[in-house]
């Protein structure tokens, strides 16, 4: 299968899939704050 993109598009794809990367991250690192701080209370 052959992908053809223009640059444009190949950076608003990458510009967009950088953001969730970094969305996920974020989401993850206060999941991990919360668990890390209810071990902490209970």
């Amino acid at each position: 299968m052959k992908i053809n993109l223009t640059v444009e598009q190949a950076k608003k794809f990458l510009l967009c899939f950088v953001e969730d990367a970094k969305r996920i991250v974020k989401e993850r690192k206060r999941q991990q704050k919360e668990a890390a701080n209810k071990g902490k209370a209970g």
